[in-house]
Protein backbone atom coordinates (compact mmCIF):
# COMPACT_ATOMS: atom_id res chain seq x y z
CA UNK A 1 0.00 0.00 0.00
CA UNK A 2 2.08 2.91 -1.28
CA UNK A 3 0.78 6.40 -0.78
CA UNK A 4 2.10 9.55 -2.37
CA UNK A 5 2.55 12.50 -0.05
CA UNK A 6 2.55 15.87 -1.77
CA UNK A 7 4.65 18.80 -0.60
CA UNK A 8 7.69 16.79 0.50
CA UNK A 9 9.99 18.80 -1.77
CA UNK A 10 9.04 21.98 0.12
CA UNK A 11 9.65 20.25 3.44
CA UNK A 12 13.05 18.96 2.34
CA UNK A 13 14.13 22.41 1.15
CA UNK A 14 13.06 24.06 4.39
CA UNK A 15 14.62 21.26 6.41
CA UNK A 16 18.11 21.58 4.85
CA UNK A 17 18.82 24.84 6.66
CA UNK A 18 18.27 23.48 10.16
CA UNK A 19 21.03 22.19 12.42
CA UNK A 20 21.02 18.46 13.16
CA UNK A 21 19.89 18.78 16.79
CA UNK A 22 17.04 21.08 15.74
CA UNK A 23 16.02 18.63 13.00
CA UNK A 24 15.60 15.89 15.56
CA UNK A 25 13.57 18.09 17.91
CA UNK A 26 11.35 19.41 15.12
CA UNK A 27 10.69 15.95 13.70
CA UNK A 28 10.00 14.30 17.04
CA UNK A 29 7.58 17.05 18.11
CA UNK A 30 5.75 16.96 14.76
CA UNK A 31 5.53 13.16 14.87
CA UNK A 32 4.11 13.25 18.40
CA UNK A 33 1.50 15.79 17.30
CA UNK A 34 0.63 13.63 14.30
CA UNK A 35 0.21 10.54 16.50
CA UNK A 36 -2.31 12.22 18.82
CA UNK A 37 -5.42 11.54 16.67
CA UNK A 38 -4.35 7.90 16.35
CA UNK A 39 -3.89 7.63 20.11
CA UNK A 40 -7.23 9.31 20.76
CA UNK A 41 -9.03 6.93 18.36
CA UNK A 42 -7.32 3.91 19.94
CA UNK A 43 -8.43 5.03 23.42
CA UNK A 44 -12.01 5.40 22.20
CA UNK A 45 -11.98 2.00 20.46
CA UNK A 46 -10.26 0.06 23.26
CA UNK A 47 -12.58 -2.43 24.96
CA UNK A 48 -13.69 -1.76 28.53
CA UNK A 49 -14.47 -4.34 31.19
CA UNK A 50 -18.24 -4.75 31.48
CA UNK A 51 -18.53 -7.11 34.44
CA UNK A 52 -16.80 -7.43 37.79
CA UNK A 53 -13.49 -9.27 37.86
CA UNK A 54 -11.24 -9.74 40.90
CA UNK A 55 -8.01 -8.97 38.99
CA UNK A 56 -9.13 -6.29 36.50
CA UNK A 57 -10.18 -2.66 36.80
CA UNK A 58 -12.43 -1.00 34.20
CA UNK A 59 -10.54 1.47 32.00
CA UNK A 60 -7.04 0.13 32.67
CA UNK A 61 -6.41 -0.53 29.00
CA UNK A 62 -7.68 2.89 27.91
CA UNK A 63 -5.45 4.65 30.47
CA UNK A 64 -2.42 2.71 29.27
CA UNK A 65 -2.45 3.76 25.60
CA UNK A 66 0.40 6.23 25.04
CA UNK A 67 2.45 7.91 22.34
CA UNK A 68 6.15 7.21 22.74
CA UNK A 69 9.40 8.06 20.96
CA UNK A 70 11.00 5.00 19.44
CA UNK A 71 14.35 3.92 20.87
CA UNK A 72 14.88 1.74 17.83
CA UNK A 73 15.54 4.66 15.51
CA UNK A 74 17.55 6.90 17.84
CA UNK A 75 20.70 8.05 16.14
CA UNK A 76 20.57 5.63 13.21
CA UNK A 77 21.02 7.59 10.00
CA UNK A 78 19.00 10.47 11.46
CA UNK A 79 15.79 8.44 11.51
CA UNK A 80 13.26 9.26 14.19
CA UNK A 81 10.18 7.28 15.05
CA UNK A 82 7.13 7.67 17.26
CA UNK A 83 4.54 5.02 17.96
CA UNK A 84 1.26 4.51 19.77
CA UNK A 85 1.49 1.61 22.18
CA UNK A 86 0.11 0.08 25.36
CA UNK A 87 2.49 0.58 28.26
CA UNK A 88 2.87 -1.69 31.21
CA UNK A 89 1.43 -0.05 34.29
CA UNK A 90 2.83 -1.24 37.55
CA UNK A 91 1.02 -1.31 40.82
CA UNK A 92 0.94 -3.64 43.78
CA UNK A 93 4.57 -3.20 44.72
CA UNK A 94 5.85 -2.66 41.17
CA UNK A 95 4.96 -6.14 39.98
CA UNK A 96 3.72 -6.83 36.49
CA UNK A 97 1.50 -9.89 36.46
CA UNK A 98 -1.87 -11.33 35.57
CA UNK A 99 -3.12 -10.66 39.11
CA UNK A 100 -2.14 -7.00 39.04
CA UNK A 101 -5.30 -4.99 38.25
CA UNK A 102 -3.19 -2.10 36.89
CA UNK A 103 -1.32 -4.13 34.25
CA UNK A 104 -3.08 -4.34 30.85
CA UNK A 105 -1.06 -7.36 29.68
CA UNK A 106 -4.21 -8.69 28.02
CA UNK A 107 -4.25 -5.96 25.34
CA UNK A 108 -2.56 -8.31 22.86
CA UNK A 109 -5.32 -10.88 23.34
CA UNK A 110 -7.85 -8.20 22.40
CA UNK A 111 -5.83 -6.87 19.47
CA UNK A 112 -4.73 -10.17 17.90
CA UNK A 113 -7.13 -12.72 19.37
CA UNK A 114 -6.46 -16.18 20.73
CA UNK A 115 -7.51 -19.66 19.71
CA UNK A 116 -10.60 -19.22 21.92
CA UNK A 117 -11.34 -15.54 21.24
CA UNK A 118 -11.57 -13.67 17.95
CA UNK A 119 -9.43 -10.58 17.44
CA UNK A 120 -10.99 -7.21 18.26
CA UNK A 121 -8.33 -4.85 16.92
CA UNK A 122 -8.39 -1.32 18.25
CA UNK A 123 -4.83 -0.09 17.58
CA UNK A 124 -4.77 -1.17 13.92
CA UNK A 125 -8.20 0.32 13.25
CA UNK A 126 -7.20 3.60 14.88
CA UNK A 127 -4.12 3.74 12.66
CA UNK A 128 -5.99 2.85 9.47
CA UNK A 129 -8.75 5.38 10.07
CA UNK A 130 -6.50 8.30 11.00
CA UNK A 131 -3.47 7.95 8.71
CA UNK A 132 -4.48 10.75 6.36
CA UNK A 133 -5.23 13.10 9.22
CA UNK A 134 -1.90 12.25 10.87
CA UNK A 135 0.04 12.99 7.66
CA UNK A 136 -1.74 16.34 7.30
CA UNK A 137 -0.97 17.28 10.91
CA UNK A 138 2.64 16.19 10.48
CA UNK A 139 3.24 18.33 7.39
CA UNK A 140 1.59 21.39 8.99
CA UNK A 141 3.47 20.99 12.26
CA UNK A 142 6.84 20.43 10.59
CA UNK A 143 6.53 23.61 8.53
CA UNK A 144 5.33 25.59 11.54
CA UNK A 145 8.17 24.34 13.74
CA UNK A 146 10.81 24.89 11.03
CA UNK A 147 9.66 28.49 10.61
CA UNK A 148 9.79 28.97 14.38
CA UNK A 149 13.31 27.49 14.57
CA UNK A 150 14.50 29.67 11.67
CA UNK A 151 13.17 32.81 13.41
CA UNK A 152 15.31 31.98 16.46
CA UNK A 153 18.54 31.96 14.45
Amino acid sequence: MAETIEGLADLKAAFKDLANDLKRKVLRAALRDAAKPIQKAAVQAAPTLKSEHPYRLPGTLKKSIITKASKRFRGQDGEIGVYVAVRKRKGLGGKSSARNPFDPFYWRFQEFGTKNQPARPFLRQAFDRNTTQAVDIFSRQVLKRIEKANRRK
